[in-house]
């Protein structure tokens, strides 16, 4: 996206604030997603708990697993997609799996319900999707970094940074929506989370060039929420998208992933959503790398390569800045969760890595 002025950036910014407000208010006015189709199978997705190590460490919750009746198998790291595919559709009840992608990732049968379990109530488990658990892992910032958490609320990524990095260094976590942010907090808090200094404000307000300590950011803009499933039901892969909505909201990310990489010494960044659409998925990546000043400081990197299903070109594709074999060769440098291959609910994730020479 171009700006022709700063006139133009301050309205373009004000639509998209309001455009997000709406969003906003149409998720809570709704209760769910637009793109929810109820189907009359069950779904398939399991149901995936996050060891939290602030709390407690695996080996403990394994042991008091396996007390209450649970046996407990650690899935290989290289197992092939089909294998695990199968592995988890027949997964029965009182058994579970260590997830050979995510650390600290445990798989129950779907249907389980967790949510009065012990170690939920304490914190010691987080239920997040397999998808969601992506971006903070594969962002991987180290103990003692300074990290930025540009969408944070409502905080399963964020808790899982402060995990990551072991309480060491700091999460500036924004959010512009209150409510949500309190929501972030009570999550941190459960947690034990310390490390996270929370603001209520629109991301595109703030001044990046203070933060010269952040070297990592995590970057899910508000979305479409295409890809979430509810539990018994499949999405509609099929169904026709609001064009113009999803066209304002991919101009929305491409806004924001694009402060985000102003930030003077991001080092490294993740991009998400929960949506299926390409717009707002390859479309934005897209968007960005045509800014030369940004192609200039930062590249694509493969986004884990062991994971098989990746990002793709849509029927219409036609750009005059990159040739189709060039467009291949980025979007497969992207990835893509869905519940039909993946067992995880529908997903997108790109890396941005700052070019060597511009250290």
């Amino acid at each position: 996206m171009k700006r022709d002025g700063n006139d133009h950036q301050v309205k373009s910014e004000c639509y998209f604030r309001n455009l997000l407000s709406e969003e906003l208010t149409k998720l809570e006015r709704k209760g769910s997603v637009d793109h929810l189709t109820v189907q009359s199978e069950a779904s398939l997705l399991p149901r995936y708990a996050r060891v939290n190590p602030l709390r407690e460490q695996l080996p403990y919750v394994l042991d008091l697993l396996k007390d209450q009746g649970w046996t407990v198998r650690r899935l290989k790291k290289m197992i092939p997609p089909l294998k695990y595919r199968k592995l988890v559709a027949r997964l029965e009840p009182l058994k579970c799996y260590i997830d050979p992608h995510i650390d600290n990732l445990l798989i129950f049968p779907r249907g389980t319900d967790l949510h009065d379990h012990i170690l939920v109530k304490q914190g010691v488990l987080i239920l997040q999707d397999k998808a969601s658990c992506f971006p903070a892992f594969l962002l991987s910032p180290q103990p003692g970094s300074f990290v930025m958490d540009v969408c944070a609320a409502p905080g399963m990524k964020t808790t899982h940074l402060a995990a990551l990095m072991k309480n060491k260094g700091k999460i500036f976590a924004f959010d512009r929506n209150a409510q949500r942010l309190n929501l972030l907090r009570k999550m941190s808090k459960n947690a034990n989370a310390r490390i996270i200094q929370a603001q209520c404000i629109d991301f595109l307000q703030v001044d990046v060039n203070k933060f010269t300590q952040v070297e990592y950011a995590l970057v899910d803009p508000p979305c479409s929420g295409s890809g979430m499933v509810k539990r018994g039901e499949f999405f509609d892969e099929f169904e026709q998208p609001n064009t113009e909505r999803i066209k304002s909201l991919a101009n929305l990310q491409a806004m924001i992933l694009k402060h985000a990489l102003r930030l003077p010494s991001l080092r490294r960044l993740v991009y998400s959503t929960c949506s299926i659409n390409w717009a707002e998925n390859e479309g934005v990546i897209f968007e960005v790398l045509e800014d030369v000043e940004i192609s200039d400081r930062f590249i694509l990197v493969n986004a884990f390569n062991q994971w098989k299903h990746r990002g793709e070109l849509n029927s219409t594709f036609n750009n005059k800045i990159f040739s189709k074999e060039a467009a291949e060769e980025i979007v497969s440098k992207c990835m893509r969760a869905s519940p039909k291959i993946d067992f995880t609910n529908g997903f997108f994730i790109a890396i941005f890595e700052r070019r060597n020479k511009c250290l």
